[in-house]
């Protein structure tokens, strides 16, 4: 009985200081599981030695993670997306899973994931377009299997000062199923620049 008071209470403090920190736990939390699912993926699943990872592709997640997951997407989904749709009821509910699946997924989310693959890759952004023509179906089609009943969740029952602590559990095993996708789509794509040693 104890031990789950004190659990209760780390929890309750913990809730707070997310209350009083929701950026800075959204960015931390969106980094970190960014970079930490494409290294499982890479050493776990494509069998890597750590040394023997490819640098680039893990330093494109991170600074995804960093910049649209934790920064980025904080404000979409705990400011603005919200303020768009402030009520609760099913259509609310409805119009803000439209939103982030079909408006923002295909043409912001993709795009800027491709654009910044590319950026550090030595790419440009006709390349990056080409790679998401080319892949975007596959990678929309998997992204729908996962987020669509995930963020009727999050705007449900997740209060704003959680989402993105949520979305970033979520995204660990969406971020190794897209890790796993541009492995894939990587070794079909031809060679622009050797990975970093």
């Amino acid at each position: 009985m104890q031990v789950a008071r004190s659990l209760g209470r780390v929890i309750r403090k913990l809730d707070r200081h997310m209350m009083d920190h929701p950026w800075g736990y959204a960015v931390g939390t969106g980094t970190i599981k960014t970079c930490v699912a494409d290294l499982m993926i890479q050493t776990v699943f494509e069998e890597k030695k750590l040394a023997n990872i490819d640098k680039r592709r893990n330093m494109v997640f991170t600074l995804f993670g960093l910049f649209y997951l934790g920064g980025f997407q904080y404000m979409l989904y705990c400011n603005w997306i919200p303020r768009m749709f402030p009520g609760n009821t099913r259509f609310d509910l409805f119009k803000k899973v439209v939103v982030d699946q079909f408006l923002h997924h295909p043409f912001v989310y993709f795009p800027t994931f491709y654009y910044l693959n590319e950026l550090i890759r030595g790419g440009d952004i006709s390349s990056a377009m080409e790679n998401y023509r080319n892949e975007g179906k596959e990678s929309l089609f998997a992204c729908w299997k996962i987020w669509l009943p995930a963020q009727v969740i999050c705007f449900s029952v997740i209060p704003p000062h959680l989402r993105i602590p949520y979305v970033s559990g979520v995204s660990f095993l969406w971020t190794s199923i897209l890790s796993f996708m541009q492995g894939k789509f990587e070794k079909s794509r031809p060679q622009k620049i050797q990975p970093v040693d």
